[in-house]
């Protein structure tokens, strides 16, 4: 596909009465694919394989979540009233089967409910209370509450408390740096990854520009999760709902992804802790295509009620007769693929 964007004048101006241009924000394109196969779509081309993995047909896995919500005096004003308006609808949308609680931290560390509890309709409703309460002051104690949000999940853990086939996860809001308690970043980390016993995502999602965004990007990379820019504005709560909403669903757990050796080489990232509905997971090596004719992959993961196992096979001549017809091809679209994924792993893990 070939997107154009062509913003007349009166569109690129800040405002109807002024004379000054700018294009701000994000040019966003949404888009999807036809999807048949359940294992994914296996595709090879000029000595590389593809391998595009995004089940939907699946039973959500039930989820133990805490969010880790910063209430320093930096978050005043519309940063805070836009988090709790985006709070409100988080929780209402935690389904009856999930676990929940919410710490909210300054220079100290105070929980809602020191275990988890069901996201019944009432404690739903009562954390929402809880959240309208907040009034923000003081400093930012990072490393507290990010230890005390690992030893709930780990004691319920080991209390046997959480469904074996569950996903657990923390969400970190925050705006600014540790001016509180332990202060080195890399000290944080080193905390935070040591306290992760059981394989707990931790996503971070930054707000405004006073953050350091690449210690939450480190540090959610760290542990089996992602980061996200929100920009403080009138926008926020609807920013922290559209990333929540990616990763609110978790679909399959401890997924691998494996290629018949001597056949594959070099083949990035191929096992996963979560897949999320809505996301996809992306594959790709190099294939000796002289000395085979079809490449099988094999997947197997945690799902709701069962383990699964997917396989599907490719031909390795199966894409050369459509894309010799198609104009706007790219011979080398395996290639790069496979190199775009490769960087951005080796720099993921520096």
């Amino acid at each position: 596909a070939h997107v154009s964007f062509k913003p007349s004048l009166a569109q690129q101006r800040k405002c109807s009465h002024c004379t000054t241009t700018a294009v701000e924000g994000n040019l966003v394109v949404t888009y999807d694919v036809s999807r048949n196969e359940t294992a994914g779509e296996l595709e090879i081309f000029n000595g590389y394989f593809v391998h595009y993995f995004a089940p939907d047909d699946l039973d959500p896995l039930p989820k133990n979540i805490l969010f880790v919500i910063d209430v320093s005096g930096s978050m005043w004003g519309i940063k805070m009233k836009q988090t709790v308006e985006a709070m409100k609808t988080i929780l209402g949308d935690l389904r009856s089967d999930d676990q929940f609680s919410i710490l909210d931290f300054n220079h100290n560390v105070r929980c809602w409910r020191d275990s988890l509890v069901q996201a019944s309709k009432i404690q739903t409703e009562a954390a929402k209370k809880y959240v309208e309460s907040i009034h923000p002051n003081g400093g930012t104690n990072i490393n507290d509450a990010l230890l005390r949000a690992m030893f709930i999940l780990n004691e319920a853990n080991t209390l046997g408390m959480l469904d074996p086939n569950s996903v657990s996860m923390i969400i970190l809001v925050s705006d600014g740096d540790p001016t509180v308690g332990e202060l080195k970043l890399p000290t944080i980390q080193k905390n935070v990854k040591k306290h992760n016993r059981d394989d707990i995502s931790l996503f971070c999602l930054g707000i405004g520009f006073d953050v350091d965004y690449d210690f939450l990007k480190r540090l959610a990379t760290e542990n089996n999760g992602a980061a996200q820019r929100i920009f403080g504005n009138q926008e926020t709560s609807s920013q922290m709902k559209k990333f929540y909403n990616q990763v609110s669903t978790p679909l399959l757990k401890k997924l691998d992804f494996n290629y018949p050796k001597g056949l594959v080489s070099d083949v990035t990232q191929s096992a996963f802790q979560h897949y999320f509905k809505g996301s996809e997971i992306v594959v790709s090596g190099k294939v000796d295509t002289e000395n085979v004719q079809h490449l099988q992959s094999v997947v197997t993961a945690t799902a709701s009620n069962t383990q699964l196992i997917l396989d599907t096979l490719a031909n390795v001549e199966g894409l050369d007769e459509f894309l010799d017809k198609d104009k706007h091809a790219d011979p080398k679209f395996t290639e790069k693929l496979w190199a775009y994924l490769t960087v951005n792993q080796l720099m993921a893990e520096r």
